[in-house]
């Protein structure tokens, strides 16, 4: 985020990933991150969001920097797994220089339409939060995952609480669902999958 007996990973929302570096330098410490790198990490040592950091937790703490921290802590989690290990997140950071560039305005999160938490990109309907999209099921109740099936794109779902057989009424309509909330699951522009919600819960 192909037709075989393995499920893929479920996918949410699409973003151009950050270069990798070919020889990632791995001797970075906390001292060489920026504002919001710090944030980032600081949320993930306490398990929460970076808006939810006491106000002022470092000197240029400002707003800019809090909205970049999240966004970057999205891919964090991405890139270094659901749970946390400092050496880790400073690898993640040394092998994706891009991680390290000063806030963008452009790269922001905002608050997932079904639970709330940090999800990327602001959209008419509103994408989910990577946890949100990992629980998304079908109208017969199994769990899906999408992807693009080959380099040409090609949208396709997938059972992944089975043998990975394709789900064929969300690879031709879209339509899936989280709790009693109504979403779509469609490829996007620059390739990956989104999970968009149609109404709101």
């Amino acid at each position: 985020m192909p037709a075989t007996s393995t499920a893929p990973t479920p996918t949410t929302t699409s973003t151009s990933t950050p270069i990798r570096a070919e020889h990632g330098c791995r001797s970075l410490s906390e001292c060489d991150l920026g504002v919001a790198q710090r944030l980032a990490l600081m949320a993930l040592r306490h398990g929460g969001f970076v808006r939810d950091l006491p106000a002022g937790s470092f000197v240029g703490d400002t707003t800019e920097e809090r909205a970049y921290g999240d966004y970057l802590l999205v891919l964090l989690r991405r890139y270094g797994g659901a749970d946390f290990d400092e050496e880790k997140v400073l690898t993640v950071f040394a092998d994706h220089p891009l991680l390290l560039a000063p806030a963008d305005p452009e790269h922001v999160t905002h608050d997932c339409p079904v639970c709330g938490s940090p999800a990327l990109f602001t959209t008419a309907r509103g994408t989910v939060c990577d946890d949100c999209a990992e629980r998304v099921r079908c109208s017969s109740g199994h769990l899906v995952a999408g992807t693009s099936a080959d380099a040409w794109g090609h949208f396709a779902a997938y059972h992944v609480d089975g043998h990975g057989e394709e789900c064929h009424s969300v690879t031709d309509s879209g339509v899936c669902w989280i709790d009693d909330c109504e979403c779509v699951m469609e490829e996007t522009r620059t390739g990956g999958v989104v999970v968009e919600v149609l109404a709101a819960p």
